[in-house]
């Protein structure tokens, strides 16, 4: 599997996690993580190592969460816990369509930070649903 295919499962995962969590649409878009974001990041255990970063706007992220927990208060807790819970059930999808590749990882438990990671050659996905716009950006060296 090249980058196309890890770039396609990756969609594929996001799409799915998002329907299924918020039953909210999302369709691929130009990348560009928002400037101001929250960071879910994930690493990715293999060797080499890797990473998962989900990134969404506050507002974008709000939105979601509300979808995805309508009865709790909209807390920065509960906005953390519910963009980790994205970012953990995307790799989990893509985990499980990169399983007998050499792409094939374990996971670690999300981080939330307010800082996009540095990367070398990352893999750039951009994504749009009516809740806003989200990034997702990958390294599987």
């Amino acid at each position: 599997m090249d980058r196309t295919g890890i770039d396609e499962a990756a969609a594929e995962a996001v799409r799915i996690a998002f329907e299924e969590m918020c039953q909210t649409a999302v369709f691929v878009a130009e990348p560009g993580a928002p400037l101001e974001a929250i960071v879910a990041t994930i690493s990715l255990r293999r060797s080499p190592p890797g990473l998962l970063a989900l990134a969404l706007a506050a507002e974008t992220l709000e939105a979601l969460a509300r979808r995805y927990l309508p009865d709790e208060p909209p807390s920065d807790e509960l906005l953390h816990d519910a963009a980790g819970e994205f970012a953990n059930v995307i790799a989990g999808q893509l985990k499980t369509s990169l399983k007998g590749t050499p792409f094939h990882f374990d996971l670690s438990t999300p981080r939330i930070t307010l800082e996009l990671p540095t990367l070398a050659d990352p893999i750039l996905l951009g994504f749009e649903c009516d809740a806003g716009r989200l990034s997702l950006i990958i390294s599987l060296p």
